[in-house]
């Protein structure tokens, strides 16, 4: 029995008892379930800025560093105390977070609309309680309004609509109707048909606007499409600022960064209770290819560009 000189032999058990339960207070505060979990699909530097972006929103809200768990796809397996909110950074992020049937909310961002769909479409979602998503692609208004800004006398659009891009078709056609722009399309198939629709469109063309698909633009077809716009001297707005530095005239992006920063705010917002569960990016970056702009005879500012784009989509 234990007995502290002084003290006695009742008041010394108090006293342990009360020390044991400090401790095991102390414990479980040390080995308390993390509030957020942020899997991401890789460790290479765009979702590293997303994550120290994510992770700085998080922080403002009131969150320290012992209630956000960091971890990557491969690594990420089911906890056995769940946190408020899983927040899962790119496609194989998703695809892991939902094998282990999450019993909290979950957020996916860095991910395109379509691969996003994709996942769902191959996942059992019953168990999610509650899922939104903060989608890599820009809106299709804000990639019409930069081709009227960067090109304000081409009135054709050309587009490649490929199996996951085609759900854009409804709303680009109604967009290009309402600004007074033509359409030229063609619709790439399983089957091949990609260089003969490119052609066909690039011949009534004033612009490209590429719109993320794998089975349309890939690393086995894309060298072929700029040389082929090149050629035609039909600029492109590509969606990525590697395509616009592969050939594209320009591109609309978010960056990895802005990404995280808004996941992090839409992170706060359903850690409380309230949020939009399905955003595109808020922020945006513009990339100008300046060789392609000069062999165009095309004089365009990034900066600017960024700025005017800025400017339209605050008017009322």
């Amino acid at each position: 029995m234990l007995w502290w000189p002084g003290h006695r032999c009742r008041s010394s058990v108090g006293w342990v008892r009360v020390a044991l339960a400090c401790l095991f207070a102390c414990l479980g505060t040390a080995f308390a379930a993390p509030v957020v979990w942020v899997i991401a699909s890789d460790t290479g530097s765009a979702y590293k800025e997303a994550t120290d972006a994510l992770v700085q929103q998080l922080e403002r809200g009131g969150l320290r560093g012992s209630d956000i768990a960091l971890t990557n796809a491969k690594d990420f397996h089911s906890q056995e105390t769940p946190p408020k909110l899983y927040i899962a950074l790119g496609t194989e992020a998703l695809r892991s977070v939902l094998a282990v049937e999450p019993r909290a909310p979950v957020l996916a961002a860095l991910i395109p609309k379509s691969a996003y769909e994709r996942v769902l479409r191959d996942a059992d979602r019953k168990s999610v309680s509650f899922l939104s998503v903060l989608y890599l692609d820009q809106p299709v208004h804000r990639q019409v309004n930069l081709v009227m800004l960067a090109l304000p006398e081409a009135r054709r659009i050309g587009v490649l609509w490929g199996s996951e891009s085609v759900q854009h078709q409804n709303q680009l056609q109604v967009l290009a109707r309402s600004h007074g722009l033509q359409l030229n399309e063609a619709l790439v198939t399983q089957s091949g048909g990609l260089f003969a629709g490119l052609r066909d469109v690039l011949e009534s063309s004033d612009v490209l606007m590429m719109f993320p698909d794998s089975q349309v633009y890939n690393a086995s077809t894309v060298a072929n499409v700029f040389l082929t716009t090149y050629r035609s001297r039909v600029p492109v707005l590509a969606f990525s600022p590697g395509y616009a530095k592969a050939g594209g005239l320009l591109s609309l992006h978010a960056s990895a960064e802005q990404i995280g920063r808004q996941a992090g705010s839409m992170a706060r917002q359903l850690l409380g209770g309230s949020g939009n569960a399905v955003q595109y990016p808020a922020e945006f970056v513009v990339t100008v290819n300046d060789r392609v702009a000069r062999s165009l005879g095309i004089n365009l500012n990034e900066v600017d560009l960024s700025q005017r784009l800025q400017r339209l989509e605050r008017r009322p």
